[in-house]
């Protein structure tokens, strides 16, 4: 494979989708010759049917298990990197992931599934050449993501409290593996944070040579 893989994280209100896209956009102004056609931004879950049938499960529609949720997120990356992501890498292209299995091993922990568990069920999930999470204030989070009555806002502070909890912990754990992590931080103006993202990936690409 000759292009490189990228995936962008963080917590709902984070701004993983505003990024994927702003970054994806950034690239091919700063890169003379480089088009959009040379970038691939994606997302997990994806719209395929396994990416579906988790959709319907987070909404409650049908009965699942934490851990039948876990092996379907599993399977879905799987479909994904062999259908979408892999392809796109052997032509080259840069590919940007909306969220990848950090985010699943964030939220799936805090659902009562280990790390090792997670990790062993997603062994065949390609390894980015670089994981971006964006350490964004929860206050700022939910300002993004506009108004909830207030119980739903106290229960859900709690819980993406426990959910940034468990990246910080996860991240310090995959960069003892070696994996190459980067933390932006992201309550800045999206141009800001955007510019630190194109500065951690050059310094990525630049590590790998």
């Amino acid at each position: 494979m000759t292009g490189r893989f990228i995936s962008i994280e963080g917590v709902d209100g984070a701004g993983t989708t505003t990024q994927a896209q702003a970054v994806a956009d950034e690239l091919v102004e700063r890169h003379d010759g480089l088009t959009e056609d040379d970038i691939l931004v994606t997302a997990e879950p994806t719209d395929g049917e396994i990416g579906r049938l988790i959709r319907t499960g987070l909404a409650g529609d049908i009965e699942l298990s934490q851990q039948a949720l876990a092996l379907l997120f599993a399977a879905d990356r799987v479909n994904h990197i062999k259908t979408t992501i892999e392809p796109a890498l052997n032509d080259g292209k840069t590919v940007i992931t909306d969220r990848y299995y950090l985010s699943s091993y964030a939220y799936q922990q805090e659902a009562g599934s280990p790390l090792d568990w997670l990790q062993t069920i997603n062994k065949h999930a390609l390894t980015p050449d670089l994981t971006v999470y964006l350490d964004v204030d929860l206050n700022e989070c939910f300002n993004r993501m506009g108004d909830r009555d207030s119980t739903d806002i106290f229960e859900e502070r709690e819980f993406l409290a426990k959910i940034q909890a468990n990246y910080h912990t996860t991240i310090e754990t995959l960069a003892e593996q070696g994996e190459p992590l980067s933390v932006v931080e992201g309550n800045h103006a999206e141009e800001t944070v955007t510019d630190a993202i194109i500065d951690a990936i050059a310094d990525a690409d630049s590590t790998s040579l």
